[in-house]
């Protein structure tokens, strides 16, 4: 098995609060089936979550600016991982 190499989509766009919440629980939904295939400018990446994850909340909050980050990661079973290489 070779080294995988780092495969990456950020998005970042400006959107209605109500678009927001229905991203969130599309991501909610694949997390609770186990398969995330996130798709931006003809890249995939198909992320399999476990049972176990690590997560990070942080809000913060400014006088112009309020922010919140949710990091979500966990390390894919070698199952997985051997079947994607």
């Amino acid at each position: 098995m070779g080294d995988k190499v780092k495969t990456e989509i950020k998005l970042k766009e400006t959107v209605a609060a109500a678009d927001v919440a229905n991203r969130l629980e599309w991501i909610v939904e694949g997390l609770r089936a186990g398969t995330l295939s996130i798709v931006s400018d003809g890249e995939t990446i198909k992320l399999t979550p476990g049972s176990v994850l690590d997560m990070k909340l942080k809000a913060t909050q400014k006088k112009e600016k309020e922010k919140l980050e949710i990091e979500i990661e966990w390390r894919p079973s070698p199952f997985i991982a051997f079947v994607n290489e």
